[in-house]
């Protein structure tokens, strides 16, 4: 089964966390270096590292 790997603005830690001990590959805007990029980029730069982008 292929992992699930999400890409998430604004990182809530605890959230993020809680998805980590769960088993989901998590990636923050802010652990990539990315804030401050348009949603729109945002999307495309989580499409193309082949994570699910949420935003909360």
């Amino acid at each position: 089964m292929s992992q699930i790997h999400l890409y998430m603005d604004e990182g809530d830690t605890a959230l993020v966390l809680s998805l980590r001990n769960s088993g989901l590959d998590v990636l923050t805007v802010q652990e990539a270096n990315r804030e401050g990029y348009p949603d729109e980029e945002q999307l495309i730069w989580g499409n193309r590292a082949r994570s699910c982008p949420v935003q909360l």
